[in-house]
C-alpha cells in the first residue's frame, strides 16, 4: 500500500461470500488494516458489510474468530462461525515437535474431512484420547478451537 509516498506491508481485511450458485464473490476489501485489525474494529467491519445490503449469511469462516465471536453475533445474529482450517493448522504447529508434523497435521486434515457430525465427534474423541498425554497443548488448543 502506498502510503505519503512510501510502499509499506498493509493488512486488508477481505470480505468474500459464496453466493447461492456457489461462485466466490468479494465483498468488500478496502478496510485498511493496523495489525491485521481493521479501522473502527471488528464491529466496523461487519457493519459496512451489512450496511452495503449483506444479508443471508449462513456461516462464516474467520480466521481468529475469539474476538470476533461477539460482534460476529450482534452483527449476524443468524451466521455460524468456523475457525479458518488453515490457520488453525498453522498453529498447531507450535505445539508440536517438527518430527512430528507431518504425521499429526495429517491427522487433523483427515478430522476436517468428515462429512458427518458424529463422525467427526466420535474420530475427534478417539485423537483426543490417542495424543492427550503426549501433546496436551495441542488436544487443548483443539478443544478451545472447537472443530
Amino acid at each position: 500500500m502506498r502510503e505519503g509516498g512510501v510502499i509499506r506491508s498493509q493488512a486488508v481485511f477481505i470480505g468474500i461470500g459464496i453466493n447461492t450458485d456457489g461462485y466466490r464473490q468479494i465483498l468488500g476489501w478496502n478496510w485498511k488494516a493496523e495489525r491485521v485489525r481493521p479501522v473502527g474494529g471488528t464491529s466496523s467491519h461487519f457493519s459496512l458489510l451489512r450496511d452495503r445490503g449483506l444479508q443471508g449469511v449462513e456461516f462464516v469462516v474467520l480466521r481468529r474468530p475469539r474476538g470476533l465471536r461477539k460482534n460476529l453475533m450482534e452483527m449476524l445474529p443468524e451466521a455460524a462461525f468456523e475457525r479458518c482450517y488453515v490457520h488453525f493448522l498453522r498453529n498447531a504447529l507450535d505445539h508440536l515437535p517438527r518430527k512430528a508434523n507431518d504425521d499429526r497435521l495429517q491427522e487433523l486434515r483427515w478430522l476436517y474431512e468428515r462429512r458427518d457430525v458424529s463422525e467427526a465427534q466420535k474420530d475427534l474423541a478417539a485423537w483426543l484420547a490417542r495424543w492427550q498425554k503426549t501433546y496436551p497443548k495441542l488436544c487443548d488448543l483443539r478443544e478451545r478451537e472447537h472443530l
